[in-house]
């Protein structure tokens, strides 16, 4: 049939309608509102449209008032008044009209012009589905794929998807297409999801979905998925799509430009097709602005501009622009800090040190650790802190040349002993053994003065021992020539030492003093460290549980008897604030910006963090199921995790499989282990187990 007799065809039926509609037949008028609403057969006129609907909408005509009630929804041909539209809706749907039950449940959906409620939504999608309609088809195959109002099914949505679909509904075939692609619900067919896409680009009943199925068409193209590789018809498609203004299309047309991928290169196109998809506020594009103005490749280098993209880029998520944000913020910070920071000196502020020590050197400033690390010693030592402020001695490299102690003249040395028992020693060489015993005596005698300052102390907890330990390990060691010496004296001389002490004890009524603090630091007792596992594996139920059995580690489900007992302590490391767990010797990163990203997208986050020093660090990574569900609290009640790690964590990943397509993860809102699909979105909490 050619466009003349259509012409003739649409001309006679709106004469036909036209006569029919003035007698006041309803049906008729609805027919010719629509056809003026729609601009078939005739010129669109919304006000034609509008008198005809409302004349047919008073004769309770449930079609024309579902159509009415989208004019005024949309404000076409009126003003906009969404009450009216909900009244108008709920008129169509309670006749049972299948548009007007389908227009009806978006409101509900959306909660426009009504509260928000996903169950009557459903309810009412599904009425309208069951008649056909395939607007409502296609939107309660969303509800079933996403789970909302209704319990999550896959099957029925992709079912849903293809009624819809076959009814020419461009929703319809663009979800259709994804199901086949992605092999969701069906069994993966990328030509079968092409096909779908090339039906969804075709129509101009919606816009921005057929721009969307045009920029998946772009990607099948330039990958070669589902179709012979193309290059330029990828492009054409992309910009198709952009021209359309949809975002992921603008910034794949900028890329291709850039790259001269598909079409010839040209900078000053792709800024301008990178600006506009950024206007969306897209993260990809964000991120490509920010590179722009990092290397000054099509305007002028810019590095605060560009630092300004990739924040926004990395507020929404995007891993490559948090790692380039990190090392420009790092790159900035660091010539200030040689500007600002004063030289380190024997006297002055010690964290102002410590931090000039653990900041990275800026261009041309020369930085010499050890002096840092003494003078900030030194600082302690007249400040008089607690010895766990002091830096541990820099230990000097088996490298390094021995004369260094060849410096210090042998006479210095000698000077600092007294001249009395160097005469002693020339002049009586037998008396050696004399001044071994008399050693012998003075420890046995420091010995017995320990034992009983200790008896009347309560004994320690192996708590306590611990924590001790701990201080004790992070105690400097002393310079062996800064040690005075040891005066010895005759075992006649000390024993009359000690009674003359013992009777000014008797006379003043003082009681011995119990052994110091610092007599204990002669004994170093290391932390028991419970070792968990931290190499990758797969794993089946039993194995979890007994993994969880033999570590003691609580599960709501698998083990609530188990109760692992961790030493959180709060550290910080280039910048950052971690948790360091002294019952494991593992590091945690404190969360604030909680990510969530698919397995895979986890993995490379992490690996561009350690390229980066992320923390000082090139040694993140997931954690193992045996180190993440150590992690759970017991009796943790709303949450299973202690409060030092923050708020808002709920599932996180580990690095440990079930199968090829899931992982082990832990569940903090439930306190169990669980697995996920690796496509699915988790939490990252990264661990180290080399902190120091």
């Amino acid at each position: 049939m050619n466009a003349v007799k259509i012409k003739e065809n649409y001309q006679k039926a709106l004469e036909l309608y036209y006569e029919s509609a003035e007698k006041g037949n309803a049906f008729s008028q609805l027919q010719l509102g629509k056809m003026f609403l729609l601009g078939v057969g005739v010129d669109r006129d919304y006000k034609a449209a509008l008198e005809w609907h409302q004349k047919s909408a008073e004769q309770g005509n449930g079609e024309a008032q579902a159509y009415l009630g989208h004019m005024h929804e949309q404000g076409l041909g009126v003003d906009r008044d969404i009450q009216k539209a909900l009244e108008l809706y709920k008129k169509s749907a309670a006749q049972g009209n299948a548009l007007g039950q389908a227009r009806l449940a978006g409101l509900y959906m959306a909660g426009s012009g009504v509260e928000q409620n996903l169950r009557q939504a459903a309810a009412w999608y599904q009425r309208s589905a069951e008649q056909g309609n395939d607007e409502a088809q296609a939107h309660l195959g969303h509800i079933y794929e996403k789970g909302l109002g209704a319990n999550r099914d896959i099957h029925k949505a992709a079912d849903l998807y293809k009624k819809s679909a076959e009814q020419d509904n461009v929703l319809g075939q663009l979800r259709l297409g994804d199901f086949y692609l992605n092999g969701l619900g069906v069994e993966q067919n990328p030509r079968k999801a092409f096909a779908w896409y090339q039906k969804a680009a075709a129509q101009d009943k919606d816009p921005e979905i057929a721009a969307q199925a045009q920029q998946r068409l772009g990607a099948m193209y330039c990958q070669g998925n589902g179709v012979e590789k193309d290059l330029k018809k990828g492009f054409e498609f992309y910009e198709r799509s952009a021209r359309l203004d949809n975002a992921e299309a603008q910034f794949c047309v900028g890329a291709m430009y850039e790259d001269g991928v598909g079409v010839e290169r040209d900078h000053k196109k792709a800024l301008e097709w990178f600006q506009k998809s950024a206007q969306k506020n897209k993260a990809p594009s964000n991120r490509a602005m920010g590179d722009i103005y990092r290397d000054g490749l099509i305007v002028e280098k810019n590095i605060p501009e560009a630092i300004k993209w990739y924040k926004k880029a990395a507020d929404e998520g995007d891993p490559y622009a948090k790692t380039e944000l990190l090392k420009l913020q790092l790159e900035e910070s660091a010539p200030k800090k040689a500007r600002t920071d004063p030289a380190p000196a024997g006297k002055g502020d010690a964290r102002a040190m410590a931090e000039a020590d653990r900041q990275p050197a800026a261009a041309g400033v020369e930085k010499n650790k050890e002096k840092v690390r003494a003078g900030l010693n030194k600082t302690v030592e007249d400040a008089n802190l607690p010895a766990r402020g002091r830096l541990r001695p820099v230990r000097q490299p088996q490298s390094d040349p021995p004369q260094i102690e060849k410096k210090i003249p042998e006479k210095t040395i000698q000077k600092a002993v007294p001249k009395k028992i160097k005469q002693a020693k020339k002049a009586h060489a037998p008396g050696k053994l004399l001044y071994l015993f008399a050693a012998i005596g003075m420890i046995v005698v420091s010995l017995a003065l320990v034992f009983i300052g200790l008896g009347n102390k309560a004994a320690p907890t192996l708590e306590s021992l611990e924590l001790k330990a701990a201080e004790i390990t992070d105690l400097p060691r002393p310079d062996p020539q800064l040690i005075p010496p040891i005066i010895l004296l005759p075992p006649g001389e000390i024993l009359k030492r000690i009674n003359a002490d013992k009777s000014s004890r008797k006379k003043s009524g003082k009681k011995p003093l119990p052994a110091v603090e610092a007599e204990q630091a002669t004994v170093k007792i290391e932390p028991v460290v419970l070792r968990l596992r931290r190499e990758y594996k797969f794993l089946d139920e039993a194995d979890l549980s007994k993994m969880l059995a033999a570590k003691n580690i609580f599960d709501a489900e698998r083990n609530p008897e188990g109760n692992f007992q961790h030493r959180y302590e709060i550290r910080n490391a280039g910048g950052l604030r971690l948790i360091f767990d002294r019952a494991t010797h593992l590091a945690w990163t404190r969360q604030q910006n909680l990510i969530k990203m698919n397995l895979k997208k986890s993995m490379e986050w992490i690996a561009s963090l350690n390229n980066a020093g992320y923390g000082g660090s090139k040694k993140w990574r997931l954690p193992t199921i045996e180190e993440a569900a150590s992690l759970l609290k017991k009796d943790g009640g709303k949450i299973f995790l202690d409060a030092v790690f923050g708020e808002g964590i709920q599932v996180i990943w580990t690095g440990d499989g079930f199968t090829e397509s899931e992982s082990w993860a832990v569940d903090f809102q439930n306190g169990t282990t669980a697995r996920a699909k690796n496509k699915s979105r988790l939490v990252i909490l990264m661990v180290s187990s080399d902190p120091d």
